[in-house]
């Protein structure tokens, strides 16, 4: 008797134990682990429209939580460039004791869209981050053809004025056309030049955004050929507009 009873008292004490061990393996499951990334939020804009080039200061703002919503410090972000030629400075970057990270963005020369996509190790989940490269300022203007001669028996030519930005992008407003001489020739609003008298040259000059460019068109009289217009032709380049 004194045996079995030491038996029985003995897979007690075991079992109380293994209840114990059970509810701490419990309890730890529950807890919830400190500064360590589950979550990656935006805390800026995700889209917006901005100029080819330009630089974007402290565009990227992402937020690091842990899985109580806690903020993490130190987790590393990564803000990679998914679309267009851009560029992200930093590259990477550390969150604060708010658990943000933040990054600027330089925009890509080409004009559509842009994108950055910010990770953080640990959490499946991305943030993307799009903008939409639109022309930029007026840099330059475009005239052509260079030098246009209208030979007798042609009466119009087409001028072709476009406005580039810094990137070679098309952009606006639309140059206008302005005639030197308008007693010789017209230019409508399409850059159409109509001769109205003959043998002479004048200078069209295609403006906007403060830019310009020029091109002189000479209009040969019957029987007058390009060298004899040449010789006759009195129109200095300091004419120019």
């Amino acid at each position: 008797m004194t045996f079995r009873l030491v038996l029985r008292l003995g897979a007690a004490v075991l079992s109380a134990a293994a209840i114990v061990a059970a509810a701490g393996a419990c309890g730890k499951d529950a807890v919830s682990p400190k500064n360590v990334p589950a979550r990656l939020e935006a805390a800026s804009n995700v889209s917006a429209t901005a100029a080819v080039g330009s630089s974007l200061p402290k565009a990227l703002v992402v937020k690091v939580t842990d899985a109580d919503g806690s903020p993490v410090t130190n987790a590393a972000v990564a803000f990679a460039v998914t679309q267009g030629n851009g560029s992200t400075n930093p590259r990477v970057a550390n969150t604060d004791d708010r658990g943000l990270a933040t990054a600027s963005w330089t925009l890509g020369t080409i004009l559509g869209p842009n994108e950055v996509t910010a990770s953080v190790t640990g959490v499946s989940s991305q943030v993307k981050f799009s903008t939409t490269g639109v022309p930029g300022p007026v840099t330059t203007i475009t005239l052509s053809p260079q030098n246009p001669r209208l030979l007798a028996g042609t009466d119009s030519i087409r001028l072709t004025a476009v406005s580039l930005d810094a990137f070679g992008n098309h952009t606006t407003p639309a140059p206008t056309f302005t005639v030197r001489d308008p007693t010789l020739i017209s230019v409508d609003s399409l850059g159409e030049v109509r001769v109205l008298r003959r043998g002479d040259g004048t200078y069209v000059v295609a403006s906007a955004g403060g830019k310009s460019d020029s091109v002189l068109v000479t209009v040969l009289a019957e029987g007058q050929s390009i060298c004899t217009a040449r010789q006759r032709r009195s129109i200095s380049r300091s004419a120019r507009w």
